[in-house]
């Protein structure tokens, strides 16, 4: 910025502090509003300030006067104030600058779907409602002064006008208009008539209505209530506009009752109880703050580091602090105790106030039971620079009332002592967002929060977990975290993290199950061990039993632990066990929150899974509305998902129909074609076509030609031989061979090009031919984990189990993990030393080691080339085969004969289509199932 620009007078009062970058416009004659960047924390800001003939004793005091209530409002659909000062004599403020797209920006292309500018009327209206509780208008509201930013809609307009009835019904008119405009495009015109609501949903029309009725007595009284009932869309919307056709469907066809009860949100009676809840002896509620939103969020946050301690505390149970958030914000941040008693079973509920003057801070907690009876507590007092203490003594108040034999274990928690307010603040915004599941927000706290202190071990973990749980492919690296931060973490989550860190899987769930022990009430803590359990415990023998009662174990303690159904809900699609299915997905319904912007809708995609896998009429439906619906943020959520629905649904048929649909609508990058091509190969392997398999993976490789993609084109055509599937066409090609050499020779590429040439040898009973690859190996790599598992291929195909086994044995670590080092190694790990055990005759560790296709082991959401738990998925229909035919062959019950012709009926109802080349295996199939009964 230049001196033509006038602001030189701006430049030489803020230009130690900031730099100037250009002028955003004037809100006012007396006041300029620049693009700056804030020196001290390198962050981009807005800077308002007084111009000098506006700079008096009286226009300065309005002007901070004006900053300061603008700094109350914390929210995160309002752009905040960073700070307000008087800099060489120039009064100014800095603001939150949002590097988003306003609304007006985002209509002049097109207008948004209805679901999305019904979030954004919620998030107006959020920002709204924080506005008007600390006195603040928003004349200025419109189109132009929404902006979409990180998934939410943010307010950045400058608040000026106190809050008396008549702005507020101004401020709530605007909102509506905004809404308006942003589901149809158009400028709201009442003159219009009946023509105006034609191009607004019928459901959203009589919440529009009323908020934009011509008489302000007509319309919404405060932005709370206009705020609930845009919420009350969104919760009882259906996700898909094609659930209604399917659910209607089922209805007529008097076919699928069940179905229309897992689309509909028709029976809210369903949902008023927390489905699984158990009883607790305490609920501690977020403090009030009389009105005073800085008090609101110093409340929330006190009480939350309470329960943090008490989360350490053993004998006192406690309601989970996600289902206390959820009932609060169900409540519209108004409780009353002896209620909230009952409604969340607990013996006691804890509420209080939280007064803030100046600095000073005072609480006063009341205890409730059931009956109404209540006991109050002393007031107790601190400063805002101590609010962590204040909290302990709180927690210390709680204990002595209510348990004060515990109170000698009580132990304040070291990680929050000296954290700044600011970090603190944004830490248990991000703990609130992940209470809700808007999981992206939840990051988005937790970063500022490790930015603001990088001391603060806390948000750290946190972000760690959320990444893995939102399968974010972000960088992590957990070791570095742990030597940072390990030494503040709690004793139980420095076990975790220890427990995480270790490499042996077998060692690794141990560890867990130890921390576990430790505070076996805590069900963040177990549901990391079930997580665990989940996509890894397979690979050492622990089937989807063990998870899905871990799981169940993370249900009781926490009945609104949406992942953990998520999990549960996978075991039993995946087992067939519909109406097992059927119920966790309608309890997953009960505590679905919407869909915050940026995070993935998975109730959707869990009842499209359903579906598919149980009601495939309806579930063809499904498709057949994406394909003709599909929007660009449904495409986008359908990239994510595709190919999971054979790992972790098995159901590939689904798997080939969406990675169809990216290809048709939405691939329009040579690597994003491979990658749904890939998807498509991965799916119709486990459906018995491998030659169709074959051609997609090779036509992925010449869209996108990479040296991992063009080394599993190879090892395609050899290791479903060398594990018992028919040798097809396209992989006794020679030229394979040829390939293989040639790769071999480079030492990029050298280990597993050798490799996979020893495989393509052995599996054609060339042992010669084997012996030269493997030695080639050994030379190359010598100690490869990959050259000792062919020595132990070597020694089994010689018919010495024992041997091979030994050998397999000292290796098992390393190809226990998401990363082996290649991605086939794991199923010719698994399947051979099943066929060992069961050669020396250990039928149960043959058992134990035939479950390993039940793991979904890898990183993120599968794009690319194939990683090993997707190339495990492949395989898992005739690993299924092989384990059910062991299993009947030595059934000696009738439950027995029944478990192991479920493994086969559900490979053969898989392989109902498979291609010519697999006559042979289906005809073995057909007649092991003879002996099922009908």
């Amino acid at each position: 910025m230049t001196g033509p620009d006038g602001l030189d007078w701006l430049r030489q009062a803020v230009g130690r502090d900031y730099r100037l970058e250009r002028e955003l416009g004037a809100p006012g004659e007396d006041f300029v509003r620049v693009l700056a960047r804030d020196l001290s924390l390198d962050r981009p800001v807005e800077l308002l300030a007084l111009r000098p003939e506006a700079t008096t004793e009286a226009g300065t005091a309005l002007f901070l006067a004006w900053a300061r209530r603008l700094a109350r409002i914390n929210h995160p659909n309002v752009a905040g104030v960073y700070r307000a000062e008087v800099l060489r004599g120039v009064p100014c403020f800095a603001l939150e600058h949002l590097a988003g797209e306003t609304l007006a920006a985002r209509l002049r292309v097109a207008p948004l779907g209805a679901r999305e500018a019904i979030r954004l009327g919620r998030d107006v209206l959020r920002g709204l409602e924080a506005s008007h509780a600390v006195g603040v208008a928003r004349p200025g509201l419109n189109a132009e002064t929404i902006v979409g930013a990180a998934g939410r809609g943010v307010l950045v307009d400058l608040g000026r006008a106190r809050v008396e009835p008549a702005a507020v019904a101004a401020d709530l008119h605007a909102a509506a208009a905004a809404m308006y405009a942003a589901v149809t495009g158009r400028v709201w015109d009442p003159t219009l008539g009946d023509v105006a609501w034609r191009p607004v949903p019928r459901r959203v029309r009589p919440v529009l209505r009323r908020a934009l009725a011509t008489r302000p007595e007509d319309r919404w009284p405060d932005a709370a209530g206009f705020r609930r009932e845009v919420e009350a869309l969104l919760e009882s919307s259906h996700h898909w506009p094609w659930a209604r056709v399917a659910g209607r469907a089922a209805v007529l066809a008097a076919a699928g009752g069940s179905v229309w009860l897992l689309w509909s949100s028709a029976a809210p009676w369903r949902c008023r109880a927390s489905p699984g809840a158990v009883p607790k002896e305490l609920a501690l509620l977020p403090l009030e703050g009389a009105g005073d939103s800085r008090a609101d969020t110093l409340g929330f946050a006190i009480a939350n580091i309470v329960q943090f301690t008490l989360d350490n505390l053993p004998g006192l149970a406690r309601t989970p602090w996600r289902e206390v958030v959820r009932y609060w914000e169900r409540s519209g941040h108004a409780v009353e105790g002896a209620s909230a008693a009952r409604d969340l079973k607990v013996r006691w509920a804890a509420h209080g106030l939280l007064t803030q003057r100046g600095d000073s801070l005072g609480v006063r907690l009341t205890i409730y039971d059931r009956r109404g009876t209540r006991q109050s507590l002393p007031e107790v007092h601190a400063t805002v620079g101590t609010f962590t203490a204040l909290a302990d003594t709180v927690g210390v108040q709680l204990v002595r009332a209510l348990a004060p034999e515990l109170e000698p274990l009580y132990a304040p928690l070291p990680d929050l002592s000296g954290v700044p307010l600011g970090a603190l603040k944004a830490f248990f915004q991000g703990e609130a967002a992940f209470a809700r599941d808007e999981w992206e927000l939840a990051e988005r706290n937790y970063q500022i929060a490790s930015r603001e202190d990088t001391t603060f071990a806390l948000p750290g973990w946190r972000l760690e977990n959320v990444r893995r749980w939102r399968r974010d492919r972000s960088p992590s690296d957990l070791p570095a975290f742990y030597r940072r931060h390990g030494a503040r973490l709690r004793p139980l989550d420095r076990a975790l993290v220890e427990g995480l860190l270790e490499p042996d899987v077998a060692r690794r769930i141990a560890r867990l199950r130890a921390a576990v022990a430790m505070a076996p009430g805590d069900a963040y803590a177990r549901f990391l061990y079930a997580d665990e359990l989940f996509h890894r415990g397979p690979l050492v023998g622990r089937d989807m039993g063990v998870a899905a009662r871990e799981m169940g174990e993370v249900i009781a303690l926490d009945s609104s632990f949406a992942d953990a159904y998520n999990h549960l809900f996978s075991v039993y699609v995946r087992a067939g066990r519909r109406a097992e299915a059927a119920r966790v997905l309608q309890l997953r319904r009960c505590v679905a929150l919407r869909s915050a912007p940026g995070d993935l809708d998975k109730l959707a995609w869990l009842r499209l899974a359903y579906l598919d896998r149980f009601v495939p009429w309806a579930g063809a439906l499904g498709h057949r509305w994406l394909a003709w619906r599909s929007t660009p943020a449904t495409l986008g959520e359908i990239a994510q998902v595709a190919r999971i629905a054979t790992p972790w649904f098995d159901i590939p048929a689904t798997q080939v129909a969406l990675d169809r649909l990216l290809l048709e609508r939405h691939a329009a990058t040579d690597s994003a074609r491979a990658s749904a091509r890939t998807g498509m190969a991965l799916g119709l392997m486990a459906l018995g076509r491998p030659e169709a398999a074959l051609l997609q993976l090779d036509s992925a490789v010449a869209l996108f030609p990479t040296a991992e993609a063009t080394l599993q084109q190879a090892e395609w055509r050899a290791v479903p031989q060398l594990v018992g599937l028919p040798l097809t066409r396209s992989a006794a090609e020679p030229a394979w061979d040829a390939r293989l050499d040639a790769l071999g020779a480079d030492p990029a590429t050298a280990a597993r090009a050798l490799w996979g040439l020893a495989l393509r040898r052995i599996a054609v009973g060339d042992t010669a031919g084997f012996e030269r690859a493997r030695a080639r190996l050994e030379s190359a790599g010598a100690g490869s984990p990959l050259a000792v598992l062919l020595r132990a291929v070597g020694q089994g195909a010689r018919g010495h189990a024992t041997v091979a086994l030994a050998i397999a044995d000292s290796i098992r670590p390393v190809f226990a993990v998401d990363h082996p080092p290649d991605p086939f190694a794991g199923v010719v790990f698994h399947v051979l030393r099943a066929d060992w055990l069961a050669a020396r005759g250990d039928r149960a560790g043959a058992e134990r080691e035939a479950v390993w296709y039940e793991g979904s082991d890898f990183v993120g959401w599968p794009v690319g080339s194939a990683q090993a738990g997707e190339i495990e998925g492949a395989f898992a229909p005739y690993a299924r085969w092989r384990r059910g035919a062991a299993r009947l062959a030595r059934a000696t019950t009738a439950a027995d004969t029944v478990a192991a012709c479920a493994l086969l009926e559900r490979t053969r109802t898989l392989w109902r289509r498979a291609e010519p080349a697999m006559d042979a295996a289906r005809a073995d199939l057909d007649r092991q199932t003879k002996a099922c009964p009908r």
